[in-house]
């Protein structure tokens, strides 16, 4: 009789954000050229940090990622940055 193998549980997010990542959650209001603009990086490199935070938080959509982070108390609605034109 072959033996079952065990798998253990491992979430696909719970991870903690980097600083980097905190950074780039802030702006996400903004779009992916415009934070790049701010951070002086790539738009690749933007969509690569991007991805990572929706995995780690487990979410599809930029909205989503904020108001989870804002949940857990990883940032505060305060120090999301609006687009300007918006007013």
């Amino acid at each position: 009789m072959a033996r079952k193998k065990r798998y253990i549980y491992k979430p696909r997010y719970g991870a903690p954000l980097s600083d980097k990542e905190v950074e780039i959650l802030k702006l996400l209001c903004l779009n992916n050229a415009d934070i790049a603009h701010r951070k002086n990086t790539s738009v690749g490199t933007i969509k690569q940090v991007r991805n990572s935070i929706f995995k780690k938080l487990g979410v599809h959509t930029r909205s989503s990622a904020i108001i989870t982070a804002i949940r857990q108390g990883t940032i505060d609605i305060w120090d999301i940055t609006l687009p300007t034109d918006v007013f």
